[in-house]
């Protein structure tokens, strides 16, 4: 086995008590750099496809679709399911992976949806990320933002409610 050679910070002045060390830690023209990119972006758009992952449930043509991420997806899944079991004609989708974002089959439920709403402990990321996907669609978006707090199956109960009454936000 060879000993290893520190790189940096050797004892003694460059050039004087040893070699000076001329280390290349960045690319020295764009085009290198733009090479590798545009190959982490190839490779990314190779698999993203694969592993998308998503769940939904419901109607294809609900009045009301909630999406929902993380521990937050359990209580828009509980709504959904008293809501639905109570005769209403609601949906559930909710994103898997972050990203890849289920792009494509958020816009498909939504092409037949009356209404998104957003349900997040957060202040906007999810529904930001649902607003951008959805650019050009004329499906209203709402969202229940609950910033550092925790969102209960009721709570997104009564929104829901709400704008299936015709409540604006």
């Amino acid at each position: 086995m060879q000993d290893t050679d520190r790189l940096v910070g050797k004892p003694g002045i460059p050039e004087q008590d040893r070699p000076v060390a001329h280390h290349r830690n960045t690319f020295n023209i764009e085009e290198e750099l733009y090479e590798l990119v545009m190959g982490h972006n190839a490779d990314w758009d190779r698999m993203a496809s694969e592993v998308v992952e998503h769940a939904e449930e419901g109607p294809e043509d609900a009045d009301l679709l909630l999406v929902a991420h993380g521990v937050v997806s359990r209580a828009a899944h509980a709504a959904y399911k008293h809501m639905s079991d109570n005769g209403m004609k609601v949906a559930y989708f909710r994103p898997i992976t972050m990203r890849p974002f289920p792009e494509e089959a958020l816009r498909q439920r939504v092409r037949k949806s009356g209404q998104v709403l957003v349900i997040e402990s957060a202040y906007g990321q999810l529904l930001s990320m649902v607003r951008d996907c959805l650019y050009g669609e004329t499906v209203p978006v709402h969202g229940l933002l609950k910033p550092g707090v925790g969102v209960t199956a009721e709570e997104v109960t009564l929104e829901g409610k709400r704008l299936l009454q015709g409540g604006a936000q």
